[in-house]
């Protein structure tokens, strides 16, 4: 498999990544797109990316306790009908969830940015920081929201619909990788 291929592999796996992360199904007390399923794509595309962007390979810890976290959220539920509510723990994974999204959907930018979309580019940069700021007002305002349906209907649509847009540009970008790698001649790498 040519680099171009695995490349756009594995930004398609952090598409549906994001999908998994911004989209919540949930049947009965059972969510079928879990944020740990989201997180282990993330850890799995990060050595292709890490080819372009060697910081990337830094965010390997920080999935790594993200599918910790999310996978004990979801397992508790199911096994022991309880929630699992630490606050200095949600506050941790918090600030940990912020950090991986911020630098690698940066590192995503800069790989956009080295394949000449500069669409991509932008437009990840946006999003990035949509996402940080609506993830960060969700907890901070969090009190508040109970006070107010309808701030908190305005910041869970935009947290989606920035997620779901993040999903939209990964999805374009693997593509134009993947036309970029058939205009060159094949090498095995």
């Amino acid at each position: 498999m040519s680099y171009h291929e695995r490349l756009s592999k594995q930004l398609y796996n952090i598409a549906a990544a994001y999908f998994l992360l911004h989209v919540d199904i949930t049947l009965g007390i059972v969510n079928i797109c879990p944020d740990w399923a989201g997180y282990i794509f993330i850890l799995g595309s990060l050595s292709t990316l890490a080819e372009e962007e060697p910081s990337s390979l830094l965010l390997r810890p920080l999935c790594i306790v993200l599918i910790v976290w999310e996978g004990i959220k979801w397992l508790v539920p199911i096994l022991f009908d309880a929630t699992v509510d630490i606050e200095v723990f949600s506050l941790v994974a918090l600030i940990v969830q912020l950090y991986l999204h911020f630098q690698l959907l940066t590192n995503l930018a800069n790989i956009a940015q080295n394949h000449n979309s500069i669409v991509s580019y932008n437009n990840l940069l946006l999003y990035r920081t949509v996402r940080t700021i609506m993830v960060t007002a969700i907890y901070v305002l969090m009190p508040w929201t109970k006070l107010s349906n309808w701030l908190n209907i305005i910041m869970i649509v935009v947290y989606v619909i920035a997620g779901l847009l993040i999903c939209r540009d990964l999805y374009c970008l693997s593509e134009e990788i993947r036309r970029e790698g058939r205009k060159q001649p094949y090498t095995e790498q």
